[in-house]
């Protein structure tokens, strides 16, 4: 990523005000868009192993967020990697129909959703099994369940997942600050410095300057991309007697862990 950039993003997601417009920008509208996450492929249902086959035309709702583990739904003894994720807005599953006793079809909608009248997840024969990767909404209610499964047939089931879709999260700011040792400005008289370097994986957003006495003005104060460190002037207005100026910077990361 081009420094300059870099610098104008970081610095736009500290500023509290306008941190919602940076999400925006930089991560996703929290209203129009949505991430997606990838997990590992991690079974959250299997109704050889828990629950039952499905029953010809009757729905099976399932739990699929704020899960600790699968295991009462036949799914994996683990989260998932999806189950801590908070409430999110639609799966990345493949599903797998297990020896239905007819031909028919598999359909899955959200929980309390209206059926679809024609779009199906899957179309299946008799006695067969197959697979079909969709990417299905989920409810965000206050209900337990998120996720509704419709079978014309009555057959056996697994969900594996491969990821989700969440509003764009910002992500974490780790920031420090550099302090220069004393710089020694003379009686009447001026002097500069600079502070430390941000630390690799750092950025200079900003700075600033101090004096020991009230007889020191800063003169200049300003950030330097180029070098990654903040620079200060100083004027010392005492007639007799030397001051200190001290230099800082503030340096910031992105997605700190």
């Amino acid at each position: 990523m081009n420094w300059s950039i870099k610098r104008w993003l970081v610095s736009l997601a500290l500023a509290s005000s306008v941190f919602s417009g940076v999400a925006s920008a930089q991560f996703g509208s929290p209203t129009s868009d949505l991430a997606f996450t990838p997990v590992p492929p991690c079974r959250i249902l299997d109704t050889r192993l828990a629950g039952g086959a499905l029953v010809a035309n009757t729905v099976r709702s399932i739990d699929v967020t704020a899960v600790t583990d699968y295991a009462f739904q036949g799914g994996e003894a683990s989260n998932c990697q999806i189950g801590g994720a908070g409430s999110f807005a639609a799966l990345a599953v493949n599903f797998t129909i297990i020896n239905p006793n007819a031909s028919g079809t598999l359909k899955t909608f959200p929980f309390l959703g209206t059926t679809p009248t024609t779009a199906t997840t899957m179309s299946y024969a008799a006695g067969e099994v197959r697979s079909n990767f969709t990417i299905v909404k989920l409810d965000q209610g206050a209900s337990a369940n998120e996720l509704t499964l419709l079978s014309t047939a009555a057959a056996h089931v697994t969900a594996d997942v491969v990821g989700y879709f969440i509003t764009p999260q910002a992500p974490p700011i780790d920031c420090v600050e550099t302090f220069s040792s004393n710089i020694t400005v003379n009686a009447n008289s001026t002097g500069t410095g600079s502070s430390p370097a941000c630390a690799a994986g750092y950025t200079i957003i900003s700075g600033g300057c101090t004096m020991s006495t009230f007889d020191g003005r800063i003169v200049s104060s300003r950030s330097f991309p180029n070098t990654n460190t903040h620079f200060c002037a100083f004027r010392n207005e005492n007639a007799t007697a030397s001051n200190l100026g001290v230099v800082y910077g503030r340096c910031c990361r992105i997605g700190a862990p």
